[in-house]
């Protein structure tokens, strides 16, 4: 199984020279595999991938998160929408009553968007899943509620040949454990991660800027640490970043969870763009 980090920031992209060690674009990762290739969230990032690979613009499968802007800015101007034969084929979660395909093509309404579905030449797929395991493209995928403030999916994805797990969880409040009413969710969530051989977690907030942030649906890299050392997940990659943080303040918020991680026997690396991780 192999990574590529196409999109690693939260929320907004923010291109520009103080973004260029960790990438600027919002959530996108590749997953290729022997017998086929996903992307986890649509993001900015989804069209940098487009951009550099000729064979991810006519036939691309997305699995997403949730429907929070950041998750779903690379969808309208895919090209597999634009090009005779092409296929864009997405899978995520409803949003209680709301049909996820109500909700993808809200975005191609006027109001939003300026070409409308009847100028797509390609094909627009959605289909909806659940917390019932599914398999696509030759991975065996399990998802779980995460604790966000819509319906929002983390997910275990494993490739049957190589036995290896990836673990995928963006927009995720862990919280600091006075939650206490969160204690029956977090249990099930260590168990959703038990063992993982990477695991893809939120680390949006610096430990200093947590406590104004509570209830905002995401975590800190400390936290995400203490769930992987709790859950034996053998290493860790910080992803989802704050945009307000520039390279130098990702560098010095990584240096500091590389000291607690190395302090929980927790391997680490930070997510960054273009970069490609082969699981052994």
């Amino acid at each position: 199984m192999r990574l590529t980090y196409w999109g690693v920031r939260g929320s907004t992209p923010v291109p520009g020279p103080g973004t260029v060690r960790y990438g600027g674009n919002t959530p996108c990762v590749e997953v290729r595999g022997a017998a086929g290739r996903i992307f986890l969230d649509a993001g900015t990032g989804l069209l940098a991938a487009a951009r550099a690979d000729a064979s991810a613009r006519d036939d691309t499968t997305v699995l997403l998160s949730h429907t929070h802007w950041d998750h779903i800015q690379g969808l309208t101007l895919h090209p597999a929408l634009y090009r005779a034969g092409g296929v864009l084929r997405l899978m995520g979660p409803s949003q209680g009553r709301v049909p996820l395909k109500a909700t993808i093509e809200r975005l191609l309404a006027p109001e939003y968007f300026p070409v409308g579905p009847e100028a797509l030449a390609g094909r627009l797929e959605v289909s909806e899943v659940t917390e019932r395991g599914f398999e696509v493209n030759g991975f065996a995928v399990l998802a779980f509620r995460v604790h966000h403030g819509v319906v929002t999916y983390g997910y275990r994805i494993l490739e049957p040949g190589s036995g290896k797990s990836l673990i995928f969880i963006t927009d995720n409040e862990l919280g600091d454990g006075t939650d206490t009413d969160l204690s029956a969710w977090r249990a099930s969530l260590v168990r959703f991660v038990r063992d993982g051989d990477l695991m893809i977690h939120d680390a949006m907030w610096r430990e200093e800027d947590w406590p104004v942030r509570r209830g905002w649906g995401h975590s800190t890299a400390v936290q995400a640490i203490g769930l992987a050392r709790e859950a034996g997940v053998r290493k860790l990659t910080l992803y989802h970043y704050d945009p307000a943080l520039d390279d130098d303040a990702l560098d010095a918020y990584v240096a500091r969870a590389e000291g607690a991680a190395a302090t929980a026997g927790v391997e680490l690396a930070a997510a960054r763009e273009g970069v490609t991780v082969t699981l052994e």
